[in-house]
């Protein structure tokens, strides 16, 4: 059984922190038949343009472009997430692939591990939305010059906000459950929001010795989806300030299960 924390939690990492400094990134637009600015994309070296839309939650384009960039090698098996549905402008519920693009390229900035929606249907537009702009701290369009000016504050959440939905804490014998409360309590909630964790579990029950028997090092950190190695090391930058480096492992757990759980991590403690 697992007794859950309902508090939203933040957390930072000095691999990210390089002084407060803003930069200003200047993209050309081009407005289309209809009258909405477009911007040129890249998609994991695919470029094409994109409705410029900071309305729309996250990136999204129609299946008709995915098919160009599945057949183009710019996108395969390994980018999907999940399958899900959204909620059409007009009302209606249209099916969708939730994905993760490894690099999104807006001028001269690449972006990383960007969630974008492909949704079925005819006639669906490709926006550049939340999950991108997010990144930016300011927005400022020039229409006279035809330019968009986008601000970044280099070294905080404008730069790399980073979301993880669930953290399972577990304690691996009675001695650990203390730390495992002070790692919770001590840690997770201090700091920058360099990366947001929606939400943690504390195991009540020491799991089983075999489990148990097949850690390497006094935490372990584990991850089940393999793109999530890059969070699951800002995990461990964080727990080395207050663990030393060397008893720290990360445990990349995606191939014991038929399907990557993404955004989910363990940390158990065995002292």
């Amino acid at each position: 059984m697992c007794s859950r924390i309902l508090f939203t939690v933040f957390l930072c990492s000095s691999l990210l922190s390089f002084g407060q400094q803003k930069r200003e990134l200047v993209i050309p637009f081009e407005r289309n038949a209809a009258n909405v600015m477009e911007v040129q994309v890249g998609l994991n070296g695919f470029e094409t343009p994109f409705i410029f839309d900071t309305a729309a939650s996250k990136v999204s384009f129609g299946d008709g472009l995915y098919g160009q960039l599945v057949r183009a090698g710019a996108l395969g098996p390994k980018n999907i997430i999940s399958k899900t549905s959204t909620m059409m402008a007009n009302g209606e519920l249209a099916d969708a692939l939730l994905i993760r693009i490894d690099r999104l390229a807006l001028g001269s900035l690449v972006l990383e591990d960007v969630d974008a929606m492909v949704i079925r249907g005819a006639n669906v537009p490709p926006l550049l939305g939340q999950s991108a702009l997010e990144n930016f701290g300011a927005i400022t369009i020039d229409n006279r010059k035809k330019v968009i000016k986008l601000t970044q504050e280099v070294g905080t959440t404008a730069q790399r906000k980073i979301t993880v939905d669930k953290l399972r804490l577990v304690a691996c014998t009675d001695y650990s459950r203390q730390a495992v409360g002070q790692l919770s309590q001590n840690t997770f909630n201090q700091g920058q929001d360099a990366l947001l964790v929606q939400s943690i579990e504390i195991e009540d029950d020491l799991p089983p010795a075999n489990a148990v028997s097949n850690l390497s090092n006094v935490i372990t950190i584990r991850y089940f989806d393999e793109r999530d190695l890059t969070k699951a090391r800002l995990f461990q930058q964080k727990i080395a300030a207050k663990y030393h480096p060397s008893q720290i492992s990360l445990q990349n757990m995606a191939p014991y299960f038929n399907q990557p759980i993404p955004d989910y991590f363990e940390i158990w403690i065995n002292f």
